[in-house]
């Protein structure tokens, strides 16, 4: 099935493809005017007139579509009684001509906090002329630079946020059924989706939506809880370093008995399982008032197994600096001494 690619510039651009497709025949599409973007195969991608004064350009497989509906949306009755406003509210793109005759298009992008890698695709190949669709680095943004097919220097990007509101119909029914996996879930949101009014040539106006951009996430240490335990720490960091170069690193039945003898003695001690241990790190992390003790106790049986945990991955062209900042980051993480927090 082959990707295609649009770039309309205006709503008559738009009603003139869809006049121009012709309907999928058979006995499966009787009765559904469903008319492709592209490729024919694909037919999920296709534009819908709702109205001679708004179309739709669909994705499938989100809330408001009723050809390929999102997960929780599949039962039988779900889109009864739904008007066109309920497809525009989950749609990716929403073409409007208005009463004084200017013309606006919706961008939205995909509902719920996970990857929409079908969505970002879709935005990515039918943006109208003048924008395009950009991934900052797992944040998505609308680029309008008012110069036709290439963006200008000085060009604006707009943040595109997630929606996280959800038919009204899933989100009590993933009320009744709890789990953290649907916390995320909202009846009602600010629109998150982008407006834009069209200027003619590719050449766009901020109308309406959005969301701020949201402050990355924050690493806070436990003054604390360190400051009690930078006496031990130092004195292990010193340890540590002069032991570990005549350990075996390298060696796998070394290695392998750095984790069995983890293992039993957090599952004498700790009753704990054996997840993570794998990874010894991994291992550890997991039980950071272990770590502590260890820490404090310089004839702890573990002792040697924590340096190991630590300088694993030791690059021996660390600076001094580095390599101070290599081993806070470790104890940090083995300690649990630091919380991330939202931005």
């Amino acid at each position: 099935m082959a990707l295609t690619y649009s770039s309309y510039a205006s709503f008559d651009e738009v009603e003139a493809a869809y006049n121009n497709i012709t309907p999928l025949r058979g006995t499966q599409n009787v009765g559904k005017d469903l008319r492709p973007i592209g490729d024919r195969a694909r037919k999920y991608e296709r534009i819908v007139k709702l109205s001679p004064t708004c179309y739709v350009l669909q994705d499938g497989w989100n809330y408001g579509d009723d050809l390929a509906p999102a997960y929780g949306m599949y039962e039988a009755g779900k889109f009864k009684g739904r008007d066109d406003q309920f497809m525009i509210e989950y749609a990716p793109i929403v073409w409007r001509k208005h009463r004084d005759k200017s013309e606006t298009v919706t961008l939205r992008n995909g509902t719920g906090p996970s990857n929409h890698n079908g969505r970002y695709q879709f935005l990515y190949r039918h943006t109208p002329k003048g924008m395009w669709f950009r991934n900052r680095n797992g944040r998505h943004f609308i680029q309008v630079s008012g110069s036709g097919y290439h963006p200008r220097a000085d060009s604006t990007e707009y943040y595109l946020a997630k929606q996280m509101k959800v038919p009204v119909e899933v989100y009590e029914d993933a009320k009744k059924r709890g789990g953290k996996w649907t916390k995320w879930m909202q009846k009602r949101e600010q629109s998150p989706a982008l407006t834009f009014k069209n200027l003619g040539d590719g050449d766009w106006e901020y109308v309406s939506g959005g969301k701020e951009i949201p402050k990355p996430p924050r690493t806070i240490v436990n003054k604390t809880l360190k400051a009690r335990l930078k006496p031990h720490i130092e004195e292990f960091r010193s340890w540590a370093l002069t032991v570990t170069p005549m350990l075996p690193m390298n060696d796998i039945d070394f290695v392998q008995r750095m984790r069995k003898e983890t293992l039993e003695h957090i599952k004498e001690h700790y009753n704990s399982n054996t997840y993570g241990f794998w990874n010894l790190e991994r291992g550890m992390a997991v039980r950071p008032e272990m770590c502590r003790n260890i820490l404090k106790d310089s004839e702890h049986p573990l002792r040697v197994h924590l340096a190991y945990a630590i300088f694993s991955d030791w690059d021996e062209d660390y600076t001094r600096t580095q390599g101070l900042a290599f081993f806070n980051r470790k104890i940090n993480k083995l300690c649990k001494l630091t919380e991330t927090t939202k931005g």
